[in-house]
């Protein structure tokens, strides 16, 4: 009798074979990695909008909603190189013991990170439906996880 190999998704790993049982990151815990990185992309985008255009006086509220765009920009460029990286996520995220993984739990590749980090900007203008989706999801997957076929795990799984 020969042997029978089975591919099981990283989701669905069966206990009784005593291998990893993968643990899906929920709706607070992402929200506080997302909390952390927001510090970080806050001190990033003032430092670029002082680099740019000095010091800000009162009267210049154009200035702020440029802020506001550079902000997107710093965020979606921070999130695409970082989950694409060793490191697997955010500072926020690795902070809180995350990692992004694709379907088969490796590591994204800059393309797959790319269409996630994009697919982000459906998740919030929606209301933030997309991100709120996590809350409710089996797999504690948003609208970008979804669409990009990823997922946000625990960085050690648990057996």
């Amino acid at each position: 009798m020969e042997p029978q190999s089975i591919a099981v998704a990283p989701p669905q790993i069966d206990t009784a074979s005593s291998t990893a049982v993968i643990r899906h990151a929920g709706f607070w815990i992402r929200f506080w990695a997302y909390f952390f990185d927001g510090i970080i992309i806050t001190a990033v985008t003032i430092g670029i909008m002082f680099c740019l255009f000095g010091r800000p006086s009162y009267p210049e509220f154009h200035q702020m909603i440029k802020g506001d765009y550079y902000m997107i920009y710093v965020w979606i460029l921070y999130c695409m190189v970082l989950e694409a990286s060793p490191l697997q996520g955010t500072f926020g995220k690795r902070l809180m013991d995350l990692k992004v993984t694709d379907e088969k739990g490796n590591r994204l590749d800059i393309k797959r990170s790319i269409i996630r980090n994009l697919c982000k900007l459906i998740s919030f203008h929606c209301f933030a439906l997309g991100f709120i989706w996590i809350g409710f999801s089996q797999q504690k997957q948003g609208w970008h996880d979804l669409l990009a076929k990823t997922f946000v795990v625990g960085g050690s799984p648990q057996s």
